[in-house]
């Protein structure tokens, strides 16, 4: 490959271990169903809370669900949640709230809850036989409808979805679901467990917030419609475009060593890179400077090596708890390479892996 003057792109693929956790998806206030719900088989009083006042995490109940799991499956599971969410938001007092959003044009080209009824989804498409369609024509079309339309009816959805922020992912109505004034809602992975308690007395006092998977409609339209595996907000796949630019007045000398560095970080050694970060002493070892590690405590680094089962590689308490800018800027993630996921125990809670693994039970599929 020569330069000649001119810009040169390198087209190459990043690659994955296994499926990526992702950073948004659906959420609810669980710790409203415990305190409004009832055993839907038993009729008794849930029971929960934090066994630990400092673990964001630490929150066990007796929740169950009518479809007889500990976490929502079906559309009849949320409909379920939203006449407790409802008798919730009467008791607080909230006259002017609701119980979930969508965004504002009605829909999401990426699927989410549209894909809940199968082909809902009002763009052309290629479907599994090849064959070029439009969904908003179709049964599970008006199935979709026919759900919102009730959910409107009996107030359980937002009045003004259309009028909210154009933002497709998890900034619809902000302000109102940090207040703690909406019991469902698409957030962050910032807003799970205890996060948005502001400890004030208020609708977010003792919160917990857990995180579901789109629902499965057993409830709307013919048979056609329902029992249709959804599709996630969004998941990474094992694949990922990428590219650099060799900009004009690059040297072919510098070419060698970028091709090295590319190759190296699809290597074992240097996904652990691209994954996880430098050791302090291959740092020294580099000749570069450790302050940033000493400043940001991760003096010893931003993993420790352990055979825990699958996992290869644990996360320190100090990237675990930040916000993800530390391990970015540490870490060769931002680069192509190797990922490894499935190799590496994030330090996650059981409570808070669960929410995560619950936006990618269905993973995307085609669109």
């Amino acid at each position: 490959m020569k330069l000649t003057g001119e810009d040169r792109i390198l087209g190459i693929y990043g690659l994955n271990e296994d499926y990526k956790y992702y950073f948004a998806g659906t959420m609810y206030r669980r710790d409203w169903l415990v305190k409004y719900g009832k055993n839907p088989q038993t009729g008794a009083a849930f029971t929960g809370g934090y066994t630990n006042p400092d673990d964001l995490d630490s929150w066990e109940d007796d929740v169950v669900f009518p479809s007889g799991g500990t976490d929502p499956v079906y559309i009849s599971d949320w409909e379920w949640m939203f006449e407790i969410f409802s008798e919730a938001l009467a008791d607080q007092g909230i006259t002017d709230s609701y119980c979930t959003s969508i965004y504002y044009p009605g829909f999401m080209w990426t699927g989410g809850l549209c894909s809940c009824f199968g082909e809902a989804i009002p763009i052309w498409y290629k479907g599994s036989d090849d064959v070029v369609r439009f969904g908003g024509d179709t049964p599970s079309m008006r199935a979709y409808l026919q759900c919102l339309n009730n959910w409107y009816e009996k107030g359980w959805l937002d009045p003004d979805f259309n009028e909210r922020t154009a933002d497709i992912f998890y900034a619809t109505d902000d302000t109102n679901k940090r207040l703690g004034r909406v019991p469902m809602w698409l957030g962050t992975q910032a807003e799970l467990g205890g996060r948005l308690d502001m400890h004030d007395g208020g609708l977010t006092e003792g919160i917990y917030v857990a995180g579901c998977s789109w629902p499965i409609n057993d409830v709307y339209g013919d048979d056609s419609c329902k029992n249709v595996e959804p599709r996630a907000l969004q998941s990474s796949t094992s694949l990922a475009g990428g590219g650099f630019y060799v900009m004009e007045g690059a040297q072919e000398k510098d070419l060698g060593p970028l091709l090295a560095m590319l190759d190296y970080l699809y290597t074992e050694e240097g996904a652990v890179l691209h994954t996880l970060g430098a050791t302090p002493a291959q740092l020294e070892e580099a000749g570069l400077d450790t302050s940033f590690y000493q400043d940001n405590g991760i003096e010893n680094g931003t993993y420790t090596v352990e055979e825990n089962g699958a996992y290869r590689y644990k996360k320190v308490d100090a990237i675990v708890n930040d916000s993800g800018a530390l391990l970015m800027a540490t870490s060769g993630e931002k680069l192509p390479g190797y990922t490894l996921i499935s190799s590496v125990d994030q330090g996650y809670a059981e409570t808070y892996e669960n929410s995560l693994k619950a936006w990618i039970k269905y993973l995307c599929g085609d669109l």
